[in-house]
C-alpha cells in the first residue's frame, strides 16, 4: 500500500501543498514520487521494502497526456491484462497502476467496476485539464478531498489533506455533540470531522474539471442475482476455495500475523492460513488476541473467550500473544471510535509491529452483510412473502413464539418508525435516562435527533435487504479507514479478507437459508469452520460473542479508572475540557455507575474521547 495526494488548480498555480502533504503521509514510507505540471500535482509515499513490491505507482504516458497516482493492490491482474490485450511478457513489465491507467483509456468512466481489489486513484487529464478520482467497492483504501472553489485537494489520508496549506483545519462541533447526543449515531458516509473535508464513499467515482465537481457509483450491490448452488456440499466448497485464494492473495510478505478472537471469522482465518503457509512452506503466523495475558483473575473473568481462543491457536500450534493493555491505547482507540477520524485501533497492531510482522488479518466485516452475517431479515423476509409454514417452523426451532414473532416482525414491516418510538418508551420506562455530562451550550450545538433518526431508520424485508443496509452503512467504511490507517501509523498492512469484494458479492447471491437454518445462525460459515476444525463444534455458538462483551466491559472498567485517577492529578484541566460538565464527569467515572449502565456507557466513553490528555 502506498500513501498518494494531490491537487489541482489553475494552471499557474504553484505546488506548495504538495510538500506538505507529502511530509504528513512519511509513515507510509521513504520511497516518493512527485509529478507536477499544469496547476496540477501528483505524490505518492510507500515503503521501499523490496518485499512489498513495486512501490511507486505514479506514472505519465506521454503518448495520452495522462497522468496516474494509485493506493492499489489489483486481485484480477490476469483477467485484466487479457481484456486488455497485454501480453504475458508485458504483464510482468507493468505495475497496478499502469494497468489502471490503460483501464481508464480503454474503458473510461465504466473502469473501476471491472476492478477487484483494494484501491484509491486519480487520473489527470492534462489534454481536458479533468481529474477522475475512484475508490474501490468496499473502501478498503480511504480517499479524502477538499473543494475550494476552482481549486480541489486530495489524499489518502485525512492527515495529509488537512496538511495543505490552502485547506482550513476546522472542526465540527455540531458533529461531536450529535454523536455524542443522539443514540446510535452515525455520520454520512462522505462526512469527517472537519468542516470542508469529505469523503468519497466505496464503489463510488468523481470528476473534477473548471470548478465542476459529480460523483457517480460504479458498484451496485443490490443488482447481484441470487444464484441456488446444486447443493450444500457445492456451496461449502465454493466458499472455501474462494476463501482460500482471497487469504492467499493478502499473504504478501512474512511474518503473517492473525488477530484470534475464538470468534467464527477469526478461527476461519488461521485455519486458512495455517493451511496456506503451510503449502507455501513458509513460516507458521503469529497469533493476536486482544484479551490481556492470562493470569487468574483475566481467567476467572474471561473464561469463555480464553477457552475459545486458546484451544483454536493450540489446535493450529500458532504461537499467541496478548494485547498490552495501557489506558493511553484505550482513550486513542475511543477517539477514533466516538469521533469517527479512523484512528482507534487495538493494542495488537503496535505489538504486532514490535514483532516484526508485515500482514495482519482480521476477521473484521463478515457479520456486517457478508458471509457471516446472522440470518437477521429472513423472517421478515417468509412472512412478507406468506411462507408462513415455513415461519410457523423456523421460530419453533429458535425456541420461539410464533404468535409473537410474526407480531415483532409484522410491526417492522408496516412502520419501522413506530418500532423505534415504542422501543424507546419501553426502554425509559425500565431503565433511567442518562444525561451526558455535557456543558449545555456546546449540548445545543447538536444537530435535530429527528432529522438524524429519520435518516437511520430504514425498512428490512429480507435477509438481501438486512445485509445491503448493513454493507452500505458508514458504520462499514469507518471500519475499512481505521483498518488503512494501520499501515500509516505503524506500518503494518492489516487486511480484512472476508470484506473482499468477491466475498461479499458470493454472499449476497446465496439464498436466505443459508445464513439461519434451524436453531443455527450463519449456517454456512459454521459449516466451513466445522470443517477445518471439527473441534470448534463443541463450542457454544454465541460463548464467544458474549464473552467478547464481557472482557470489553472488563477493559473499559479498567480505563475508566485509570482515567480517573489521570484526572484528579491534573492541575490543569486537559485539551476539550471546555465542552464538558467535569464535576460530573468524575462522578460518573467509577465502576459502580458502569455496571449500573451498561446499556448506556457508550454516554461515557464518547464524553471521554472529547479530552486529550
Amino acid at each position: 500500500m502506498s500513501g498518494i495526494c494531490g491537487f489541482l488548480a489553475a494552471r499557474d498555480s504553484a505546488g506548495e501543498d504538495l510538500s506538505a502533504m507529502l511530509e504528513a503521509l512519511s509513515g507510509y514510507g521513504d520511497a516518493s514520487a512527485v509529478w507536477v505540471g499544469d496547476g496540477a500535482g501528483f505524490g505518492l509515499r510507500s515503503s521501499s521494502n523490496a518485499k512489498r513490491g513495486r512501490p511507486i505507482a505514479l506514472h505519465e504516458d506521454a503518448q495520452s497526456g495522462m497522468v496516474v497516482a494509485a493506493d492499489i493492490r489489483l486481485d484480477n491482474r490476469r483477467d485484466l491484462s487479457d481484456a486488455l490485450g497485454v501480453s504475458p511478457a508485458q504483464r510482468e513489465e507493468l505495475d497496478d497502476a499502469a494497468l489502471v491507467l490503460r483501464a481508464f483509456q480503454r474503458w473510461g468512466h465504466a473502469c473501476p467496476d471491472r476492478l477487484f481489489g483494494d484501491f484509491a486513484f486519480a487520473i489527470f487529464d492534462r489534454r481536458e485539464r479533468k481529474l477522475f478520482c475512484a475508490r474501490d467497492a468496499l473502501g478498503a483504501r480511504p480517499f479524502y478531498y477538499a473543494r475550494l472553489g476552482r481549486r480541489f485537494v486530495f489524499g489518502t489520508s485525512l492527515e495529509a489533506v488537512l496538511a495543505a496549506p490552502s485547506v482550513p483545519e476546522v472542526v465540527d462541533e455540531a458533529q461531536i455533540a450529535t454523536s455524542i447526543t443522539v443514540p446510535h449515531f452515525e455520520p454520512r458516509r462522505t462526512e469527517t470531522l472537519f468542516k470542508g473535508v469529505s469523503k468519497l464513499e466505496p464503489g463510488h467515482s468523481l470528476t473534477f474539471a473548471d470548478g465542476v465537481f459529480r460523483t457517480q457509483r460504479h458498484w451496485r450491490p443490490e443488482r447481484i442475482r441470487e444464484v441456488r448452488p446444486v447443493s450444500d456440499a457445492a456451496a461449502e466448497d465454493e466458499l472455501l476455495d474462494l476463501l482460500g485464494q482471497v487469504v492467499r492473495d493478502r499473504l504478501l510478505g512474512d511474518p503473517v500475523g492473525v488477530e484470534v478472537s475464538g470468534g467464527l471469522d477469526s478461527t476461519l482465518l488461521v485455519a486458512l492460513t495455517a493451511r496456506e503457509l503451510e503449502r507455501q512452506q513458509r513460516p507458521p503466523a503469529l497469533g493476536f488476541s486482544m484479551l490481556p495475558a492470562p493470569d487468574e483473575t483475566a481467567l476467572r473473568e474471561y473464561k469463555n473467550e480464553y477457552e475459545a481462543t486458546i484451544l483454536v491457536a493450540e489446535h493450529f500450534a500458532m504461537p499467541l500473544h496478548y494485547e498490552p493493555f495501557t489506558v493511553a491505547h484505550r482513550v486513542e482507540e475511543l477517539r477514533g471510535r466516538y469521533l469517527f477520524l479512523g484512528g482507534g485501533y487495538p493494542r495488537v497492531v503496535p505489538l504486532a509491529a514490535e514483532l516484526g510482522v508485515d500482514v495482519l488479518l482480521n476477521g473484521q466485516g463478515g457479520d456486517q452483510g457478508g458471509i457471516s452475517h446472522n440470518g437477521f431479515g429472513y423472517f421478515h423476509q417468509l412472512l412478507a412473502r406468506g411462507q408462513l409454514p415455513r415461519f410457523w417452523a423456523l421460530a419453533r426451532s429458535r425456541g420461539l413464539s410464533p404468535l409473537k414473532q410474526a407480531a415483532r416482525v409484522a410491526l417492522d414491516l408496516a412502520h419501522p418508525t413506530t418500532r423505534m418510538m415504542l422501543h424507546r418508551l419501553r426502554h425509559r420506562a425500565s431503565r433511567k435516562v442518562v444525561v451526558p455530562p455535557l456543558n449545555p451550550d456546546f449540548a445545543r450545538t447538536a444537530r435535530s435527533a429527528r432529522r438524524v433518526a429519520r435518516r437511520r431508520v430504514r425498512r428490512v424485508f429480507s435477509v438481501r435487504g438486512a445485509q445491503l443496509l448493513s454493507l452500505l452503512s458508514p458504520a462499514a467504511s469507518l471500519s475499512m479507514e481505521a483498518l488503512a490507517a494501520h499501515e500509516a501509523t505503524f506500518g503494518v498492512r492489516r487486511f480484512a479478507p472476508l470484506l473482499d469484494r468477491r466475498v461479499v458479492e458470493f454472499a449476497l447471491g446465496l439464498p436466505a437459508e443459508y445464513y439461519m437454518r434451524g436453531p443455527k445462525t450463519r449456517w454456512l460459515m459454521r459449516r466451513v469452520v466445522e470443517r477445518l476444525m471439527p473441534a470448534y463444534a463443541t463450542l457454544d455458538a454465541g460463548k464467544e460473542d458474549r464473552a467478547r462483551s464481557d472482557a470489553s466491559f472488563a477493559q473499559l472498567s479498567m480505563a475508566v479508572s485509570k482515567v480517573r485517577q489521570l484526572l484528579e492529578e491534573r492541575d490543569t484541566p486537559p485539551a476539550g475540557a471546555e465542552h464538558v460538565d467535569m464535576p460530573r464527569l468524575l462522578e460518573m467515572l467509577n465502576t459502580q455507575w458502569l455496571q449500573e449502565n451498561r446499556h448506556k456507557r457508550h454516554v461515557l466513553t464518547a464524553v471521554l474521547a472529547l479530552l486529550e490528555f
